[in-house]
């Protein structure tokens, strides 16, 4: 995620790694939360990554995968 108050130049990426094994199974709910003390913005990028293809072990396994977004906050 980054901040930028122009639209046009965004400071560098906040990254924030899932910690979720990729082998669990069944409904996941996680929250992610980066914090930007004290800075100002107008707009906010952010980019979120799926892995890709289904693993294996999974019922599309082979097929490509999903990343469902249910909520982003900003406080």
């Amino acid at each position: 995620m980054s901040l930028s108050e122009d639209g046009k130049t965004f400071a560098a990426p906040q990254l924030y790694k899932n910690t979720v094994p990729a082998n669990q199974d069944g409904r996941i709910i996680e929250a992610f939360k980066v914090n930007f003390d004290n800075q100002k913005a107008q707009f906010i990028r952010l980019k979120a990554k799926n892995i890709g293809v289904c693993p294996p072990w999974h019922d599309g396994a082979g097929g490509k995968a999903w990343l469902f977004v249910d909520e982003i906050v900003v406080e």
